[in-house]
């Protein structure tokens, strides 16, 4: 029986999510780098043919994987423009970004891997400059409701505490006192 547009729809998406959840893990471990198409097929287990007729190249999937990213992190950045205490919805918004580290690991791994190497891949530094600058705005705006002397300053400010405290997790591991350190950064932020 002939499968209906509805049917090929959701199997297209299937297969391109399935091989955009392999070149992800394999980005993140190996590194994008050293990741090549064939890599990403074989762990698939299709034809490098098959990676071809859903991306063009290897840069178009970390284009498409890290736009799934965005949506992630376009979630939880909605967290601070939502109406309500600035302190409270900063809270809000660092736990949603905590839980998140550990729930997606690998993109933020890929992130995290990739901003250290920002100026090796253009594709990488347009995508992360046009998060960095859109959230810098965001998280600026709700240190200004909180009354803050530079809010601009401060939202780099705890950006980079963020990355250093997200780059040290991923080095030591399960070692590392996650929660601790996000109730550490969530105490200081929310002094008055």
């Amino acid at each position: 029986m002939p499968r209906s547009k509805k049917q090929f729809s959701i199997m297209r998406e299937k297969s391109r999510k399935r091989l955009m959840d392999n070149a992800l893990e394999l980005f993140a471990v190996d590194g994008y780098e050293n990741t090549s198409i064939s890599d990403i097929a074989n762990k698939a287990g299709v034809a490098k043919g098959t990676l071809y007729h859903y991306f063009k190249s290897k840069e178009d999937l970390l284009q498409a994987i890290f736009g799934r990213g965005a949506e992630e992190i376009e979630q939880i950045m909605t967290i601070a423009r939502q109406d309500g205490d600035p302190y409270e919805r900063l809270e809000n918004m660092l736990i949603a970004l905590f839980n998140s580290i550990e729930s997606h690991y690998d993109f933020w791994r890929l992130y995290l891997s990739l901003m250290t190497q920002i100026n090796s891949y253009d594709t990488a530094r347009k995508l992360m400059t046009e998060l960095m600058h859109h959230h810098v705005v965001v998280v600026a705006h709700l240190f200004k409701e909180m009354g803050k002397e530079h809010p601009e300053e401060e939202a780099f400010l705890i950006g980079a505490t963020l990355d250093g405290a997200f780059l040290h997790y991923f080095q030591v591991g399960d070692q590392y006192p996650l929660h601790r350190i996000r109730d550490l950064i969530v105490a200081k932020y929310l002094e008055r």
